[in-house]
């Protein structure tokens, strides 16, 4: 292999994707900017059944059954059925929630902020080695974090299930 050789295949090699560019710090702001203005919201909709009323989130003792009972916990509310989904590290999410800040929802809206801003630095880097360089990770990110049809997971404390799958998918894919 000739010296030429060397530098075009230097050339054409995708990006080091462990160097911070400005391209994830626009992404990373774009998401927040968005979305910093739940941090004043409460509690809303599933909220309530899910976080405020869930022994798993709130109850001192509840530990174990994290594990073994499903995400709306129906055997300690009155509703007979619900959907049976099993979520427990959502769950275990909102409990370190509830630990370090009770039920005052900020924190709990400043956890799901993290969240997608770190989902949206995730497709941004995905995105930068798919295409092989920093604007197509740009465009791809900033356009993930300003999507209006994420408004749910992340102004819905509940919806920190989708960011949560989201982020372990990505972090698969890395």
């Amino acid at each position: 292999m000739t010296a030429r050789d060397t530098h075009h295949a230097r050339e054409s090699a995708p990006p080091d994707d462990r160097r911070s560019t400005p391209g994830v710090w626009i992404c990373a702001a774009l998401a927040a900017l968005c979305y910093v203005n739940t941090l004043g919201n409460g509690f809303c909709y599933d909220d309530q059944a899910i976080i405020v009323q869930n022994p798993q989130v709130t109850a001192p003792g509840y530990w174990g059954r994290l594990w073994l009972d499903d995400y709306w916990n129906t055997a300690a509310l009155a509703t007979p059925y619900r959907d049976l989904l099993y979520r427990p590290v959502a769950v275990l999410s909102y409990r370190f929630n509830h630990l370090v800040g009770g039920l005052d929802p900020t924190g709990y809206h400043a956890v799901n902020l993290l969240f997608h801003v770190l989902v949206t630095v995730g497709v941004y880097r995905l995105a930068r080695r798919l295409t092989g360089c920093s604007a197509g990770g740009l465009i791809a990110g900033a356009l993930f974090a300003v999507l209006p049809i994420h408004t749910e997971a992340v102004a819905n404390v509940v919806g920190r299930a989708e960011l949560l799958a989201a982020m372990f998918t990505l972090a698969c894919v890395e």
